[in-house]
């Protein structure tokens, strides 16, 4: 079997990374906590910040623009915190509102499609696949 090692592979003129054809990989992708009811970064790519717009709604800000507002994205939700122990949500991105620059709503909802009433999820992941600007 063969095997290939590289510190780094870069372009034939040796001054950036290689073109990747026909393979997509996600430019956004973000996973948050709340600490003191404020979403905080855990670990993110491509990611500035979390604003929290209400309860169960948050939004992705881009650091680098994807070239268009039609990008698929994802996101999910679990563990409430609440008195009532560990909840698992659906978490979807709303479909308007997005900009290039920052992702769309993301409403965090119950099995049910009910909103999350008065608690936040604690454990929160975004991802977004596109083409950066």
């Amino acid at each position: 079997m063969s095997e290939i090692r590289a510190d780094t592979i870069s372009d034939a003129a040796g001054t950036g990374p290689i073109a990747l054809t026909k393979q997509s990989a996600a430019k956004v992708f973000a996973h948050w906590g709340l600490s003191g009811g404020s979403p905080v970064l855990k670990d993110s790519l491509n990611t500035s910040s979390i604003t929290d717009d209400a309860v169960g709604d948050f939004r992705v800000n881009f650091t680098s623009s994807l070239n268009t507002s039609t990008y698929s994205q994802y996101g999910s939700a679990g563990g409430s915190g609440g008195s009532s122990g560990d909840e698992s949500f659906m978490a979807f991105a709303s479909t308007s509102g997005g900009t290039p620059s920052q992702g769309n709503k993301i409403r965090c909802r119950r099995g049910s499609g009910n909103v999350l009433g008065s608690l936040d999820a604690v454990i929160n992941t975004y991802l977004a696949h596109g083409d950066l600007a």
